[in-house]
């Protein structure tokens, strides 16, 4: 957006985020703040005074406090204005409004919405950690690989309750409570595919760098702890990778046969990991599109630089013999009887899915000796590799990746 209105006031939270997403820091995750937050009065500044008779004049000397009082209180407010983002209106809520640390961690949490909304990662160094700074540089330009933009406006932030550790870590933590105009943005098509008005509760995390704090990850109500999975997080740090365990449905493809079911506010990402192999950006994570009514797939996908059309190569199921095609694509015939009688492709171009190096005996034999079934999927320049298998571990997929970079000789 060319404008975004920020105020900083106090209203009861409810849920939800955007800029961040559920991202922990890199490597791990951490359990949300356990602080809560009460409401307190909205009103910024209040100073009254009665008179002793109606109609009568004023005492002097009440006149020029009044008068001093005024003029602190304008003072105070035009300081906070110049500290704001540009282009912001801000408003400090009684509760919070002398404490040093609130205002930095609502000052935080403005500029990573603007900046995130803008792709401006290089302002993101000086208030994100060195390990947070690479993870959301990585997941920012995910989303522009996706089309996508993450618009974040209209952000009222209502408290800000914190949290300080008492030990030798130096951390801090911030439950911020907030309202947001949520727009995910097609920058293809130049469309809005999702908006939503927010209310609801983020806890930054922070730690100690020389003389300042800096945000070191965020957590969110929505996230399922039940989802979160500390060998995923341990696989994501061993291999130098990032870890998420809610990315709700900011990443989520919109393109292609498996995500055709995704619907927004609906389908969800978990457990989400995110680095970089041979220059390319390469995710793995679990999808799920429509929760206790449909599978969850373990996926590992890539961006790669050219673009195939439409291809989907699946294992056939016991007893089918022949599947019908999908929409809009045709059913191919390799050369290979073996994978034939084995996998199912279909394209919407057969002479762009020929020349995809992975339909050859020797990968198809790789998927068919890791002990579960995977699948492939091709949408224009992404590939899928998924499974439904629960016994389905990331680094298996992540070798499956591997191996398909050597295929194509990427």
């Amino acid at each position: 957006m060319d404008k975004q209105h920020i105020t900083l006031a106090n209203h009861p939270d409810t849920q939800i985020a955007m800029a961040g997403g559920g991202g922990s820091s890199s490597g791990g995750s951490s359990s949300s703040s356990s602080s809560s937050s009460s409401s307190s009065s909205s009103s910024s500044f209040s100073h009254s005074s009665s008179s002793s008779g109606s109609g009568q004049p004023a005492d002097p000397v009440t006149v020029v406090i009044t008068l001093l009082i005024f003029a602190a209180v304008m003072i105070f407010t035009m300081i906070a204005i110049k500290k704001a983002p540009s282009s912001s209106l801000v408003r400090y809520s009684s509760k919070w409004k002398n404490d040093p640390l609130a205002l930095h961690a609502a000052t935080v949490f403005t500029q990573f919405q603007s900046d995130w909304s803008r792709f401006e990662t290089q302002p993101m160094q000086a208030y994100l950690s060195p390990s947070y700074y690479e993870h959301m540089k990585l997941v920012l330009a995910a989303l522009q690989l996706a089309g996508r933009q993450n618009l974040v406006a209209d952000i009222t932030v209502h408290d800000v309750s914190l949290r300080r550790s008492h030990d030798t870590t130096g951390s801090l933590t911030a439950r911020i409570s907030f309202s947001v105009r949520d727009i995910i943005y097609d920058t293809r098509s130049k469309t809005t595919l999702h908006e939503k008005q927010l209310t609801g509760t983020e806890t930054y995390k922070f730690i100690r760098s020389d003389n300042t704090w800096v945000l070191d990850g965020i957590d969110q109500p929505t996230a399922s702890l039940s989802m979160k999975n500390t060998q995923i997080a341990t696989f994501a740090a061993e291999n130098s990778m990032f870890y998420s365990l809610d990315w709700g449905h900011l990443l989520l493809p919109d393109r292609g046969q498996l995500f055709n079911g995704a619907k927004y506010d609906i389908s969800d990402i978990n457990n989400h990991t995110i680095g970089v192999y041979h220059d390319l950006i390469i995710q793995i994570y679990s999808y799920i599109a429509i929760p206790s009514r449909t599978p969850e797939y373990t996926i590992a996908q890539v961006n790669i630089p050219r673009s195939y059309g439409n291809i989907l190569v699946r294992r056939k199921g016991k007893g089918i013999i022949k599947s019908r095609p999908p929409r809009g694509m045709q059913q191919l015939q390799t050369e290979w009887r073996i994978f034939n009688d084995a996998y199912e492709v279909f394209a919407t171009d057969i002479e762009l899915a020929t020349s995809l190096e992975l339909l050859t005996p020797s990968y198809m034999e790789q998927l068919a000796g890791i002990g579960f079934e995977v699948s492939i999927e091709v949408a224009d320049n992404v590939i899928y590799l998924y499974t439904q298998d629960p016994s389905a571990d990331y680094q298996t997929m992540l070798n499956l990746l591997k191996i398909a970079f050597k295929e194509m000789k990427m």
